[in-house]
């Protein structure tokens, strides 16, 4: 295969995987933390800024998310649009800086790691801050690692940017920022206390004041939004969408990136693949131990916090998707640095390439897995479709819309004409109506007969339904 070839192929899978996304785009499905997204960019740059800072997240997604808004259009397909492209973006630094820094082989594999890795096309889909985190971590990494190695004023740049930009993505892509910036500070420490001659002192120093330069700019960049962080961590504790800690959470904390749902055990191939690289003999092996230990630092610490008496509990096992790609990355890195195994593989037969092929069937049967999953998630596993077809013949002009679950009223809201669309204690019954279709969710409450036979409402159900994964039953209530 000529060199021209080789350049192109190498964008092959990042160019598939992104095909996949743009297929799993066609629906109307919104989960809660999605509509929460769409619900807060409606408003301006400063109500943004106040509803973020009385959420548990920082606020750079949504300004993201509000550009492709203002540019684009109010649409859902565009919301997932931006939340796909920092995802391929992603995927793309596999053909050009780790290809450019690490050879051809671990370019690929990068791609195809992370495109396969289990936990990644749901986080590549929803409208929310994971993708564009992911993105951020990996290239600050990178260019940290550039910067570093070759003093460049870009890479340094790009680093600082990067970093900064992911501490305001999410406080999980913050703590892998300051891990990178922290490793980098042991480098560029080590060079000082190693250097000999005045040319390498001279080097040393220099790259001990960019560092330190980056870090004073990173810190005073962020210094505005601390009080709305600390903030933030206290209001974590009233939360009820994040699980307390038991002994079968930490198992998922471990699984949950690398296994399919109704297949946990499928996780152990990518266990298996992160200790083969750790016995791998290479140069690169001390950058592989440090891609594998941030993501792991970054569980620990939120699982640490989260049990410490007193403290919230403020990690669920999706956070550690930020750090994601450099676990990928090192992955990638070790299995293209195989030499013990390159020379086991030639005495059974095997070319290197082959043997990687190999490792990598087991890869990319998960990836097809994911696949199926994620569709039958996006397109099969709720009620939407039913529901918001009956809701386009039934719906008329003078017809409201109660509903008896609370929680879900922003959700609701996003489908159903907001004005025309009540919980059932703010439902004012003297209002002319010609029909109400009442969502009746479960154990959470039924409308006042009396008000209804005061007002002549006579109730017929229409059967279940369900948007996201609360089903209800539709009561149809007419004179």
């Amino acid at each position: 295969m000529t060199q021209k070839w080789k350049d192109r192929l190498i964008f092959l899978p990042a160019a598939v995987f992104t095909l996949l996304y743009f297929t799993l785009i066609f629906n109307r499905n919104i989960w809660s933390d999605e509509g929460f997204t769409i619900q807060l960019i409606q408003g301006t740059p400063a109500q943004i800024t106040i509803g973020t800072a009385q959420d548990v997240h920082p606020p750079l997604y949504y300004y993201y998310a509000k550009l492709f808004q203002a540019v684009f259009g109010h649409t859902l397909k565009v919301q997932t649009i931006a939340a796909i492209l920092p995802m391929v973006a992603t995927l793309a630094l596999g053909p050009t800086c780790i290809r450019r820094r690490f050879g051809y082989t671990a370019g690929i594999l990068f791609t195809l790691l992370l495109g396969c890795l289990p936990c990644s096309m749901e986080f590549a889909l929803q409208v929310r801050m994971y993708s564009l985190a992911l993105f951020l971590v990996t290239l600050c990494a990178l260019m940290a690692l550039s910067a570093y190695e070759t003093g460049s004023l870009k890479a340094l740049v790009i680093y600082a940017v990067t970093g900064a930009a992911a501490a305001y993505t999410h406080y999980f892509a913050l703590l892998p920022a300051f891990l990178i910036a922290f490793f980098y500070l042991l480098a560029v420490l080590r060079d000082l206390r190693t250097a000999q001659g005045e040319q390498q002192k001279v080097r040393a120093k220099s790259g001990f004041r960019a560092w330190l330069i980056t870090a004073v700019l990173m810190i005073v960049s962020y210094l505005p939004w601390v009080p709305l962080f600390l903030k933030q961590i206290g209001s974590v504790q009233e939360s009820y969408w994040i699980p307390p800690i038991t002994s079968a959470t930490m198992l998922q904390y471990l699984t949950w990136p690398f296994a399919l749902k109704d297949l946990q055990w499928t996780a152990a191939w990518f266990l298996f693949l992160t200790v083969l690289v750790l016995f791998v003999r290479t140069k690169e092996k001390k950058l592989i131990a440090i891609s594998f230990l941030i993501p792991v630092v970054t569980a620990a610490f939120g699982i640490i916090w989260s049990v410490l008496p007193g403290n919230s509990v403020i990690y669920r096992d999706q956070y550690i998707f930020p750090a994601m790609g450099l676990f990928c990355a090192g992955l990638a890195v070790g299995l293209s640095k195989m030499p013990k195994l390159e020379r086991t593989a030639g005495q059974a037969g095997f070319c290197p390439e082959k043997l990687l092929i190999l490792l990598m069937v087991p890869v990319l049967a998960l990836g097809v897995g994911q696949y199926i999953q994620v569709f039958h998630q996006e397109h099969l596993s709720s009620n939407i479709e039913k529901t918001l077809d009956f809701m386009d013949e039934r719906l008329g002009e003078n017809d409201y819309i109660i509903y008896n679950f609370e929680k879900f009223g922003y959700l609701y809201c996003l489908y159903f004409p907001p004005e025309r669309t009540f919980f059932m204690m703010d439902y004012d019954f003297t209002t002319p109506a010609d029909n109400l279709y009442f969502l009746d969710t479960p154990a959470e409450g039924d409308l006042n007969p009396d008000l209804l036979a005061a007002y002549n409402w006579i109730g017929e159900d229409m059967g279940e339904y369900g948007i996201e994964h609360n089903p209800f039953e539709i009561i149809w209530y007419h004179h």
